[in-house]
């Protein structure tokens, strides 16, 4: 039963064997709609130096309530100076039957008050039961803009090397990604991002954070094609970071979503 499970779950993304879709299930990026370009903890490497100092986090969901498809990330990311970030990342997805693991190490660097660019590079391994286990590198590279303090642009692209994975029989996904963030407030911010997967349409995604007390950020945000809800909350005490978040899927059921973090 497990493995029907699983082979349907690869299906639903129009992909077997290796999905490698789940980018991250971070609870801050999910509930504001899943973005993933803008901010510190993404994809994005440029990202990293609007982080200052260091932190470590740990993020896990269940996804869509399914026994056994689990997922979890762990992020350590460090800025120099608010001038040059770095940033290593574990993702894993599955189970003894069949597992996702990939590793990445960013690099970025703010080289002026209106840019910040960086890189990625990420290995990515594939584990099923009575198969040979496969791996390949990708190559992510992308960019930020600061036209003034409240408004900023990101720009990515990932597995730009367009690797391949299963001895060199399965694409492993290419992206490109255009995302805006704009803080008109110190207590809100809205998020935006155009999502492009070289093997489907675009995805419309954006994203809410609004203060309603000190410490505590309320999230909310929507996908579009397909059509995902989803919301959250984030509590921030001294150094401390907890964040949750919820995720609608159309057919599916909901995805929780569980984070805790250190700055230090």
């Amino acid at each position: 039963m497990l493995k029907r499970l699983i082979f349907l779950w690869l299906l639903s993304f129009g992909m077997a064997p290796a999905a490698f879709e789940i980018a991250t299930v971070a609870p801050g990026a999910i509930a504001r709609g899943g973005i993933v370009s803008v901010a510190p903890g993404g994809s994005n490497p440029a990202a990293i130096v609007n982080h200052n100092g260091g932190f470590c986090g740990l993020n896990y969901a269940n996804l869509y309530s399914i026994k056994n498809l689990q997922c979890w990330d762990a992020d350590l990311l460090f800025t120099v100076r608010s001038k040059n970030g770095f940033a290593v990342r574990l993702n894993v997805l599955g189970n003894t039957v069949y597992q996702e693991k990939s590793f990445g190490f960013s690099y970025g660097r703010l080289f002026s008050e209106l840019m910040a660019v960086g890189a990625t590079v990420s290995y990515y391994d594939l584990a099923i039961v009575g198969y040979r286990r496969t791996g390949a590198v990708g190559f992510n590279c992308g960019a930020k803009f600061f036209p003034d303090t409240t408004l900023s642009f990101a720009l990515l692209f990932e597995n730009v090397n367009a690797p391949k994975i299963c001895g060199g029989q399965e694409k492993l996904p290419q992206t490109f990604v255009f995302g805006w963030q704009w803080q008109p407030l110190g207590r809100g911010e809205l998020t935006g991002e155009i999502f492009k997967d070289t093997r489907r349409p675009f995805i419309f995604r954006s994203g809410l954070r609004i203060e309603i007390a000190p410490g505590c950020d309320l999230l909310a945000g929507v996908q579009f094609n397909p059509d995902r809800f989803s919301g959250g909350i984030a509590l921030t005490w001294r150094k401390i970071r907890l964040t949750c978040a919820v995720q609608h899927h159309p057919t599916l059921p909901f995805t929780f979503y569980y984070g805790c973090g250190l700055n230090f």
